[in-house]
């Protein structure tokens, strides 16, 4: 699926010059299925991540993603609208093959009511909450589900208020008290205690689980191609510009530094959108053991390698 191209300096500068008291922004994801039915199986298979080259049937456009996470009382409604990308039901392919799910709703603090996809596995090792990056809608991530339910993960993924099936609007203050709301109802539906929920994002989602993991210690951290903040961005495309952002605009690095859960790391060393180096300053910053997996060759929307779902395999066995 190919989703709006939004050129990523063009919309850093329309942010800025929108004046926005604190947003953030990076790319969306990309899946790409592993048709192993077991870790071991992993080793078998053709690593898509060793290739700058992705077929135009698994990458996404560039789109940027970003939040808010104050209101700004002009500006808020502008940058939520030019810089979040949606996709709303019914666009999209609703019943994958090969993946069971039960369909979630959880009232937000406001009334609105988010949808979820609840992925559960017979004796999970582990049981996942699944923040996906800003464009398109939870059920384009099917592969990325399968793949986890194949390691034996009971998984589930939401949507951000205004996308797929999800009420409300972008907004990411509210979205990351959203997740919170998810996870609590995840917690009751695996019959675990909310802290031994694995968080796992990619993208604008590897910023919100970390937001979470601020406010309640996970059993396991997993970020995939994220950034440290909204300043730290635009500071390496626009310097002379970067002053205008906040330094704690969704400050992901301050995130991690107040947590030390086991954190699983990756990053392409090839992205053009949110380069590898703000990914190193998560590491530096991370306050609990950290593995940095770094993607040869890839790009921002470059599927995970069969190497990276290996070294979340181990990771899964060492937490905890």
């Amino acid at each position: 699926m190919r989703y709006t191209d939004r050129n990523l300096r063009c919309a850093v500068i329309l942010a800025l010059l929108c004046t926005s008291t604190s947003c953030t922004l990076s790319a969306p994801e990309t899946a790409t299925a592993v048709s192993s039915e077991s870790a071991t199986a992993l080793n078998e298979l053709t690593d898509a991540g060793t290739s700058t080259a992705t077929p135009e049937s698994t990458k996404e456009a560039g789109a940027m993603e970003t939040g808010k996470e104050f209101r700004h009382p002009q500006s808020g409604m502008l940058i939520n609208s030019l810089l979040f990308v949606p996709s709303k039901y019914p666009a999209g392919n609703w019943t994958p093959a090969a993946l069971d799910f039960e369909d979630i709703w959880i009232s937000a603090a406001d009334g609105n009511q988010i949808h979820a996809w609840y992925c559960p596995v017979d004796e999970p090792r582990a049981v996942v909450l699944y923040a996906h990056g800003n464009a398109g809608h939870l059920a384009d991530r099917a592969p990325v589900l399968q793949n986890l339910n194949r390691l034996r993960l009971s998984v589930l993924i939401f949507d951000y208020r205004g996308y797929g099936r999800s009420e409300g609007k972008p907004e990411l203050a509210a979205i990351i008290d959203d997740a919170s709301a998810v996870r609590t109802r995840l917690a009751e539906l695996a019959q675990i205690p909310e802290a031994e929920i694995v968080l796992m994002g990619r993208s604008l989602g590897g910023a919100i689980s970390a937001q979470l993991a601020r406010r309640l210690k996970p059993r396991g951290l997993v970020i995939q191609s994220s950034f440290s903040s909204l300043s730290d961005i635009a500071a390496h495309h626009y310097r002379m510009l970067a002053w205008m952002v906040p330094a704690g605009s969704l400050d992901t690095t301050a995130a991690l530094q107040s947590c030390d859960a086991p954190l699983l790391l990756s990053h392409g060393d090839a992205d053009a959108t949110i380069p590898i180096g703000l990914a190193t300053k998560l590491q530096s910053a991370a306050a609990g053991p950290v593995e940095f997996i770094v993607e040869p060759g890839a790009d921002h929307n470059t599927p995970s390698s069969v190497a990276y779902y290996q070294a979340l395999d181990k990771f899964i066995d060492s937490l905890p």
